[in-house]
C-alpha cells in the first residue's frame, strides 16, 4: 500500500496515523492527524479504504 508517497505495510487489525488531507483530501480536517483502525485490508492499488 502506498501512502503520502511511501510503501507501508499494514495488516487486520493495525492503527495507522494518516496526516490531515491525504485519504482523498476529502476529509476536511484539523490540524488533527487522522487515526484510523484498519478493519479490512483491500486489495493492492484499490482506492478504497473501509474504516
Amino acid at each position: 500500500m502506498f501512502l503520502d508517497g511511501n510503501k507501508i505495510d499494514i495488516k487486520q487489525g493495525d492503527l495507522i496515523t494518516i496526516k490531515p488531507g491525504v485519504v482523498h483530501q476529502a476529509l476536511e480536517q484539523d490540524d488533527e492527524p487522522l487515526e484510523i483502525l484498519v478493519i479490512e485490508v483491500l486489495p493492492a492499488f484499490s482506492d478504497v479504504y473501509r474504516v
